[in-house]
């Protein structure tokens, strides 16, 4: 019936009072449009599992059916008057006054879908409620009638499917439903990202439309309907060009979709990108070719070099070596079971102390890699010297795993070396008994290297006093310095040796003699990178010498005024060339003679002088 004819209304629904369902008048005017007689009215509405309320202007509920008082667990007496059960939450009952208040202001229906509501036992429901307006005859709202109806379970449903539907929307992989006509049905944002169109314009096309037919018939059509038939699932994987611009290597799955009455009614497809992937393995497949050559590289240069590599895997104590190791010990491979104890009996055993330190060393203390010597027999006697290069590799609890390290054999350079500082030796000593310096020195820098018996040739003191171009500047007589580095110029100018001789001051004045013979030290250009040499002390023959210098230009003046004597009997003239003879001898600036008178008076009787002196000849 038409709830709203002016002949269903009558005053008493205006009253202050609660409506009365058994109110046989109201029910006998209703009646006037139905057969069904007024006091079936509540029993009908207490049949409907649904709720059925009225509510007064005051907003109280005036009326309620059997299943809100039983959802409620409380009786119609007890909800009459009620605004709202006391126990339901306070923001819910806030939204049920508002719209109430705006079915009675507007007159207009108010609908609410997934209304919380708590029951008597605090659990929490979801209605479908619907308020409508009851009018009387001058169009005012007199009553509200609300029915609600529980839709808990569908409110479960729709969350659910809500987020699986933002499941799919926000996986980066493309998921999409196409029936069995290859028409697409359900697509995901990500889909139409890729194919750079709106969701709603992808739903409803051909899979052959958007792809192409020739791609569709070789690529898609085959697997779609080999899932169709029944296929558990089709995989495959390629490369495509994505109306988004982007070139993409994916795999696509394909699944069955089976409906509600198990048939298989379209097909799930999920596209995966793995243009990551697929470059990061083409990639690591490019690295392995590359270290694939590399390491073959690395193992000629490493035969190249007889270098024999091997590693120590420290839980098991098993020892791993390269073909080479087993050659640089002269031993067959894998001729013993290769532990620790095992290398060790191969070293000499004045070694063997030292090497267990280093171990204990590199594996306790915070020391990654090593670098030794020692000695290894051969098995038929022959000692060998080893170099050995080894870092120690941890694992993901940062314990020691792993040695890794490198041998070499050195024995002809260790031996070499030997020689050299035998050599080295008997030279140091033939050059301290010959009281012989040896010196070098670096061109730019000036930075020297002496021997002992050179710091003593300059009057220093080895380990005290510097070795360098400047020191020895330093000691060098003023007037020899000049000509001496201008003949060590020339010689590393003209790539020739130099030697000469020159004074040296000792810090405590003392005067030397000493000769410096040496060379230049030049590059693969020529440049002159270096100097060296060796230095003598040559005071004594240098003084000998000048003694005999001394002693002929004697003889040879003697000679001379002997001879003057012979040619003449000038005194004048004798006396003359004899003052003159020993002043070139003496190299002074005057020689004199003084005649003494018997009474001790005298006067200077001849002079010889230099330029620029006065003349005291005849001075009494």
């Amino acid at each position: 019936p038409d709830l709203t004819a002016p002949d269903l209304i009558t005053p008493d629904l205006t009253a202050p009072d609660p409506i009365n369902p058994n109110d046989l008048e109201l029910g006998n005017r209703v009646g006037q449009y139905c057969s069904i007689p007024a006091t079936l009215y509540p029993v009908i509405l207490d049949t409907v599992s649904d709720l059925v309320f009225c509510k007064t202007p005051g907003l109280v509920v005036s009326y309620a059916n059997q299943a809100t008082c039983d959802y409620y667990g409380l009786s119609l007496t007890e909800l009459q008057g009620m605004t709202d059960v006391p126990f339901n939450q306070l923001d819910f009952t806030q939204q049920y006054l508002r719209d109430d208040a705006q079915v009675f202001a507007t007159g207009q229906v108010v609908e609410r879908w997934y209304e919380p509501n708590q029951a008597l036992d605090g659990s929490i429901h979801y209605f479908h409620t619907v308020k409508s307006p009851l009018l009387d005859h001058a169009g005012n709202v007199v009553q509200l009638v609300g029915v609600s109806r529980d839709v808990t379970e569908q409110k479960v449903l729709h969350d659910r499917l809500t987020i699986y539907e933002r499941i799919v929307s926000a996986t980066p992989d493309c998921i999409a439903l196409l029936d069995r006509q290859y028409i697409y049905q359900v697509v995901n944002e990500t889909y139409a990202q890729w194919h750079a169109r709106p969701r709603h314009e992808l739903m409803g096309q051909a899979a052959a439309d958007l792809f192409g037919e020739d791609f569709f018939q070789a690529e898609q059509k085959p697997l779609i309907d080999r899932c169709l038939a029944g296929e558990d699932h089709g995989v495959t994987e390629l490369w495509h060009h994505y109306p988004d611009g982007q070139r993409r290597y994916v795999r696509a799955t394909l699944t069955p979709y089976v409906d509600e009455a198990d048939q298989i009614t379209g097909v799930i497809v999920n596209v995966n990108d793995l243009t990551q992937l697929k470059c990061a393995e083409e990639s690591l497949y490019q690295a392995q070719q590359d270290l694939k050559a590399t390491s073959a590289q690395l193992r000629l240069v490493l035969r190249s070099a007889k270098i024999g590599v091997w590693s120590w895997h420290l839980p098991s104590d098993q020892l791993d070596w390269d073909d080479y190791m087993y050659e640089l010990y002269q031993i067959e491979p894998k001729a013993l079971n290769w532990t620790y104890a095992a290398w060790r009996n191969l070293v000499h055993p004045d070694d063997l102390a030292r090497l267990d330190q280093i171990q204990t060393d590199i594996l306790t203390a915070d020391q990654p890699e090593f670098v030794t010597e020692f000695r290894i027999f051969w098995p038929d006697g022959t000692l060998r010297h080893i170099e050995a290069y080894g870092l120690v590799q941890r694992d993901c609890a940062n314990q020691p795993e792993y040695l890794l390290g490198m041998n070499r054999d050195i024995t002809d350079r260790r031996l070499a070396e030997q020689a050299l500082q035998a050599s080295e030796t008997q030279k140091r000593m033939a050059l301290d008994l010959t009281h012989t310096g040896a010196w070098t020195f670096n061109v730019a820098t000036g930075q020297a290297i002496w021997s002992a018996s050179q710091y003593e040739l300059m009057g220093l003191r080895p380990g005290y006093d510097q070795s360098h171009l400047q020191a020895w500047r330093d000691r060098v007589h003023p007037d020899d310095l000049e000509r001496v580095e201008a003949e060590f110029a020339q010689a590393l100018h003209t790539q020739t040796t130099v030697a000469t001789e020159y004074r040296v001051i000792h810090p405590d004045c003392q005067q030397r003699w000493v000769l410096t013979k040496g060379g230049g030290i030049y590059d693969e250009q020529g440049n002159d990178t270096h100097m060296n040499g060796v230095m003598l002390d040559v005071t004594d023959s240098k003084q000998a010498e000048l003694q005999m210098r001394h002693q002929i230009e004697r003889d040879r003046i003697l000679n001379q005024m002997i001879q003057d004597i012979r040619q003449t009997l000038d005194l004048d003239h004798i006396v003359t060339t004899a003052v003159t003879e020993v002043q070139a001898f003496l190299q002074v600036e005057r020689v004199l003679i003084y005649r003494f008178m018997p009474d001790l008076s005298g006067a200077v009787i001849t002079e010889a002088i230099a330029s620029g002196y006065t003349s005291i000849q005849g001075l009494r």
